[in-house]
């Protein structure tokens, strides 16, 4: 089985924001924005296993259109295959998912502490099948180089839901603390019995804030360049953060770490990935200030 419940290495994130503004950061949250892959499609700043099925010729996550949107003008359609004597539920992640080892590595900045995550689907199980939305609050301990849990909340469909209707999933806290990242994972299946033919939409995605707390004018970005590179490439990373030891870590498709640095001084970095085979890769940058993730591609 290619997706179960797995323990998530959550390294970075998808945006870099100030740590002293509230944030409702969710990516691409209405599904509008997809990038073509060529035989597939997949939304942007979401993983999913296209590219795996794609070999076969089958896609589990489409992009969804004229009524199966609940708003603007996609959704993301989630259906689970059979996919070489393999069931195969639809699966989407805000980070990146190594098929392999089953992990999550990624996520995207979030320093508030959500009430809940909110949004619209439909549902059509197959048998006693179930989807899901789930999300996972953390936050990385510098002193222990490990990331803590601070949150989690899962929303769970196990029958028939025909026409769109709003889900809550309430995010119970075991730390005290502000995370600083977030994930959020789409099913169409429950993890350990899925059946084929169990489809889930899913549209317009939202954090439930406490009263107060607004979601953030603007954000600040990395510079990574060139992108595309023959493996060499340097990482700019603005005057109002701090670089004291900001970790740079780097993975390929499969969620592998291929290469880890700890940088203490310079706010201009030059990496040299030259050993790596030509292909897509993704820059993890963590500072003291909030964490980034960055598609990289080495010809």
């Amino acid at each position: 089985m290619l997706v179960k419940k797995a323990l998530f290495v959550i390294a970075a994130s998808l945006s870099l924001y100030t740590s002293a503004t509230a944030q409702n950061t969710i990516p691409n949250p209405g599904f509008e924005n997809w990038v073509n892959q060529g035989t597939y499609e997949d939304p942007q700043d979401w993983a999913t296993l296209n590219q795996e099925t794609s070999l076969l010729g089958i896609s589990t996550v489409t992009k969804a259109t004229g009524t199966d949107a609940h708003s603007g003008t996609s959704a993301i359609r989630l259906e689970t295959k059979s996919v070489a004597g393999q069931i195969v539920p639809g699966t989407a992640i805000t980070g990146v998912f190594n098929p392999l080892s089953l992990e999550i590595n990624g996520g995207f900045s979030c320093n508030v502490r959500p009430v809940s995550l909110s949004g619209w689907y439909k549902y059509s199980p197959a048998g006693l099948d179930g989807g899901s939305v789930e999300v996972i609050l953390s936050k990385w301990n510098p002193a222990t180089f490990l990331r803590e849990p601070i949150g989690s909340g899962i929303f769970i469909e196990p029958i028939a839901v025909n026409t769109y209707a709003y889900f809550t999933a309430t995010i119970n806290y075991v730390s005290s603390e502000l995370p600083d990242t977030a994930v959020i994972i789409l099913l169409s299946s429950a993890y350990n019995t899925p059946i084929p033919g169990s489809i889930l939409f899913v549209d317009d995605l939202v954090f439930d804030l406490p009263s107060g707390i607004s979601t953030p004018a603007h954000s600040y970005e990395i510079s990574i360049y060139p992108n595309p590179n023959y493996g060499t490439f340097s990482i700019e990373i603005p005057s109002q953060y701090s670089v004291l030891n900001t970790q740079i870590c780097i993975y390929n498709m499969l969620g592998e770490q291929v290469q880890h640095s700890l940088i203490r001084s310079s706010a201009n970095l030059l990496i040299n990935l030259t050993a790596q085979p030509s292909g897509v890769y993704f820059v993890s940058i963590e500072t003291a200030d909030a964490v980034k993730m960055q598609k990289l591609i080495v010809r």
